[in-house]
């Protein structure tokens, strides 16, 4: 055991972390808060992890006036490392990227991440804002790692694409995580 408190937060927030977030993952529970934080994620479609930590942050609040700050602070601390090791460990490490990509030769564009890293490709109908012109919008789900295959591709095929990229808070079916309700 460590007398230093910064060590005890960080490897405590770890372990307690890890081992709830894989509680969680696998639909069971640690009692206490976490049934209230799972009914709200059910609910809402917030993360256990926030609300946890929101519900505790009010608690260790509160409880500032009897303790000192410096126990407040490293308490603050121990639930983040915690409340964020159970959301990485809830929704998976390496987050999935959402890109679209608007193109002239989003045909090419799709073959090539199918062929390069077995990716499929959805077109979405859109119609631009000021010359109401119609196009196609090429929507693909990957990992981070495939996002820099994705982006060669963009680039070797079309320099003048218009390329979004976003993070994706969970992404259920057809290749990826069983929908489940």
């Amino acid at each position: 055991m460590t007398q230093e408190p910064i060590l005890a937060c960080i490897f405590g927030g770890l372990l307690n972390g890890i081992g709830a977030g894989f509680a969680f993952r696998n639909g069971t529970s640690t009692g206490g808060l976490d049934i209230v934080a799972a009914i709200l994620k059910k609910n809402f479609n917030i993360t256990i992890g926030h609300v946890l930590m929101g519900l505790n942050f009010i608690i260790v609040s509160c409880l500032g006036y009897l303790y000192s700050i410096d126990k407040v602070l490293f308490t603050l601390i121990l639930m983040f490392i915690n409340y964020t090791v159970i959301d990485r460990i809830q929704l998976g490490v390496g987050k999935q990227k959402q890109v679209l990509i608007i193109s002239d030769y989003n045909e090419e564009i799709a073959k090539e991440i199918y062929a390069e890293i077995k990716r499929g490709a959805t077109y979405i109908k859109g119609v631009t804002s000021y010359k109401k012109k119609e196009i196609y919008i090429l929507y693909v789900i990957c990992s981070s790692r495939q996002l820099v295959k994705v982006r060669q591709i963009i680039k070797r095929t079309d320099k003048d694409a218009f390329v979004t990229v976003s993070d994706t808070s969970e992404i259920l079916g057809n290749g990826f995580k069983e929908l489940s309700i």
